[in-house]
């Protein structure tokens, strides 16, 4: 039976707009061995993010293991990956400036991703844009800001914002 990859990548597209886990996952591994899709690292280490950032530990080792073979990854394939991408592909982009992981640590650029994830509704994000405010990363130090957007993140639900606003 031939495979059918580019059909297989449709489906797993549908589940994981759903929240399922594994199919994130599988995404990653498609454009990681470019099969059904060309071969984008890029992608593969988005989705693996995601599907890591939900509790699935093979996409982190994935991720470890594209850092490790130094696969190339360029700053610009990351901003117009997160800029063509959903909520989630920036709020993972912005990750990867602010770790410094792949690329030069940036938090102007974490900054600029996670406020367009938040303007989108990414609740994390949300978070992730006081934080940047409270220290003083990529911004300006503000803690009025960063008590905004700690409070448009406790609203969603947030824990780890409403334990900054108590």
């Amino acid at each position: 039976m031939k495979q059918d990859y580019a059909e297989a990548m449709r489906w797993y597209r549908k589940a994981a707009d759903k929240g399922h886990v594994i199919a994130m996952y599988n995404i990653g591994v498609l454009y990681f061995q470019g099969q059904g899709v060309k071969q984008d690292f890029v992608e593969a280490i988005l989705w693996g993010r995601r599907a890591a950032d939900r509790g699935f530990d093979q996409a982190k080792r994935d991720i470890d293991s594209i850092y490790a073979k130094g696969h190339v990854v360029t700053a610009a394939a990351i901003r117009k990956a997160a800029d063509n991408g959903d909520d989630d592909h920036k709020y993972q982009a912005g990750m990867m400036f602010a770790s410094g992981r792949f690329v030069k640590r940036d938090y102007t650029e974490a900054m600029r991703l996670w406020r367009k994830a938040a303007d989108e509704g990414h609740v994390e994000a949300m978070y992730r844009v006081g934080f940047l405010y409270a220290n003083g990363l990529g911004v300006k130090q503000d803690e009025v800001e960063a008590k905004r957007w700690y409070l448009k993140a406790a609203d969603k639900g947030h824990e780890g914002a409403k334990a900054k606003i108590e």
